[in-house]
This record gives structure tokens, sequence and C-alpha cells, in this order.
């Protein structure tokens, strides 16, 4: 996955992904054609057709574009953008995430959608097929390995209790408890939760948590007792807005500011 600031990074950034997935043991083996030839792409002006630089990549990696037209918006290019964009919305709601944390969010979505069968691919009455990671690996990554990801999945922003691995052996009148709060980030190589302590800021991985549900709006800051960072706006009424709420005379309604949110490209 890539995230980018600047169009003008894509390129260069979408070359070293493509070298990157060919090179991988895991989807290249055994395969007589190169991995990732045929890009759909609308005409945006990072990778335009007209685009000298654009261009060169593509004859240095060997890669066909084809593009679509800008008034088809139920083209499969439309429709794969607006299937990762539902999803991080959906994350960022779900678990009232600081506008920072998009990427995260974007990640996990584009996560769940290659662990988890297409609606195209499903032909029985259980809803089970070929998952997309089982398809592109032709096996090498198997179903079963698919199913112990999602059985370890953790939905970034999801507050736990976790193991504390440095607490030393033994009896400690000190500190008693053996556990610490932890924010779920992101899962590292699919089946390990790295949390994020919300006091320090501190990461660690553990699988020996206990998960926590929140009520709706609310942020794992909150309920951890942390300070609770700028969050993105929603429909929940979260806690931390209880003081701002204020009943205005009839008539006085203002407009609400236009709050500038973080650039960011992901492909």
């Amino acid at each position: 996955r890539i995230h980018s600031v600047y169009r003008s990074d894509l390129p260069r950034q979408i070359e070293a992904l493509i070298l990157e997935l060919r090179s991988n043991p895991l989807y290249n083996e055994g395969k007589t054609y190169k991995l990732m030839t045929v890009l759909e792409l609308d005409t945006a002006g990072e990778w335009r057709y007209d685009s000298k630089e654009w261009i060169d990549m593509c004859k240095r990696v060997g890669l066909i574009v084809h593009y679509g037209s800008p008034d088809d918006k139920r083209s499969l290019r439309e429709n794969s953008v607006k299937q990762i964009e539902m999803g991080t919305k959906a994350i960022m709601v779900e678990r009232s995430l600081p506008i920072d944390w998009f990427q995260e969010a974007a990640d996990q979505a584009a996560e769940l959608r290659c662990l988890l069968p297409v609606s195209d691919a499903i032909v029985n009455a259980e809803g089970d097929a070929i998952r997309p990671e089982e398809h592109l690996s032709d096996g090498r990554i198997s179903r079963k390995a698919c199913d112990r990801r999602l059985h370890y999945f953790v939905l970034t922003g999801t507050p736990a209790m976790v193991t504390d691995n440095n607490q030393p052996k033994g009896s400690n009148i000190d500190q008693l408890n053996r556990v610490r709060w932890g924010i779920a980030i992101k899962m590292v190589n699919g089946d390990l939760p790295l949390f994020m302590d919300p006091h320090t800021g501190y990461t660690f991985s553990s699988r020996a948590y206990r998960l926590f549900e929140m009520k709706p709006g609310e942020s794992a800051w909150h309920f951890c007792g942390a300070e609770v960072p700028r969050l993105t706006q929603t429909a929940h009424r979260r806690p931390q807005d209880v003081h701002r709420a204020h009943k205005r005379p009839r008539g006085d309604l203002k407009q609400a500011p236009k709050v500038p949110l973080k650039s960011g490209f992901i492909f």
C-alpha cells in the first residue's frame, strides 16, 4: 500500500511497489508472467498519458495502462477506490479515530478486502470462497492462513487490556498489575497486533489481550482515561463534546467552521 503527500511522488512509489510485489516469492514463484503488468486508471495528472516521468516508468517496468472515461463513475477503477474509501470512513467512524489515523484505517480496509472472499466468487450457501490473497499466491497463502489472520485481527482504535511482558518476574508490591492499557494500531505480518500506550505513546506487540466494546461515538483514549486528541467530525455525540453543547436562540444558528483536513492519497 502507498500513502503519498505529493502527487509527484506517485510514479516513484508505484514503481517500487511493483518491483517489491514481483520479487516476493509468495506471489511470483511458479508464474510464467510478470505480476502487475496492467493498471486500470483514470486520467489524473500524476499518471496522465502525456506525463514523461510516468511514461518512462511504465517502460522500465513493463507496465500497460488502461485509461477510463472520466464520466464513467461505475467503472472498475472508480468502484475499487469507492470500496476502500467507504471502508476507511467506516473504521474511522466506528472507532472515533483522530484525523491523522486515516492511513491506518485505509490500510486495514484494504487488508480486510484481501482476506475476505469477493461476492462474485461465492457459489455456496456457506458464503465461503477463494480469498484474494489465496488466489494471488496460488494457494501459498492458504485459506486457513487467511482465517488465522482474521481470527487475530484487531480493528485499529480498539481499546484493550494487554499483558505487560516487561514486568519483573516474581512479586512486586509496588506495581501489582500485570497488564496495561493499549490501543490497537495495526497488524504486524497479518496476525500480531501492534498496540500503543494511550498515556505515553509507547508501542508494543502481544497476542495476550482482552478487547473492550465502547459506546457509540466514544474513542479509545476517553475509554482508557487518557487525553483525547482531535477527532474526526461524525454524527455521534461523544462524551468529550458534552461540555460544548449549549442551546442557541432560534434564528441564531451559525454555519459550522470549515476544518482543513490533512491531505493525502492512497493507491
